[in-house]
């Protein structure tokens, strides 16, 4: 399988304000630089109306964060070790900058993808014990996903979905925090670099 590109590559889970996520907070605090509107730099995507700074995606050299309520997200046009530097880069800007955000999780995210045309006949051959969900959309649209396992005082979750083009799946290094102070101690030893190679043995095994 193939790692897919322009990921969501770190999302933490907490009570995040998106109001605070301005054009100018970022600027000036996260990316140092001006940010130029209209692709590649800034992108606009549809969120709530009430909350005009929700589902805002703000992009500079590769590299972007979006807020929305409950989720921070820091995503990566290209899946190499340069892009995840500057992904952890900006993670731990934000600590530095908002340390006192209340924050419980977060996780490292991995999406690959290959045509359906190599997805094996049994279904059971794709992931040991899975669960069939059911048809998400048709009778050729299967969303299948794997219990979740035991990893670093975490847990590895993969999600495979297999539809009549293409098989994907995610997997998802999550790992509890206590605060937001906590997310670089357990960062740091979990580089997205690092993971890459389990999330490839683990969907080419």
């Amino acid at each position: 399988m193939e790692l897919s590109a322009n990921q969501n590559v770190i999302v933490i889970a907490g009570a995040w304000n998106p109001a605070i996520f301005s054009k100018e907070w970022v600027e000036n605090y996260l990316f140092d630089s001006q940010l130029v509107e209209g692709p590649p730099n800034f992108l606009n995507l549809p969120g709530n109306p009430k909350l005009i700074f929700e589902g805002m995606v703000f992009k500079l050299n590769g590299v972007g964060i979006s807020c929305k309520q409950g989720m921070l997200t820091i995503l990566v046009d290209s899946m190499d070790s340069d892009h995840f530097v500057k992904a952890e880069e900006l993670a731990y800007k934000l600590v530095e900058f908002l340390p006192h955000t209340p924050v419980n999780a977060f996780g490292i995210n991995f999406q690959f993808s290959e045509p359906n045309d190599q997805i094996p006949n049994n279904l059971s051959e794709i992931n040991y014990n899975s669960k069939v969900f059911g048809n998400e959309t048709n009778e050729n649209n299967i969303h299948l996903t794997n219990d979740k396992y035991c990893f670093e005082n975490g847990e590895i979750n993969i999600a495979t979905h297999i539809s009549n083009k293409t098989k994907k799946v995610d997997i998802n290094f999550h790992f509890p925090i206590n605060n937001f102070i906590e997310l670089k101690a357990r960062l740091t030893p979990n580089k997205i670099s690092e993971l890459l190679p389990i999330a490839n043995q683990i969907v080419n095994q």
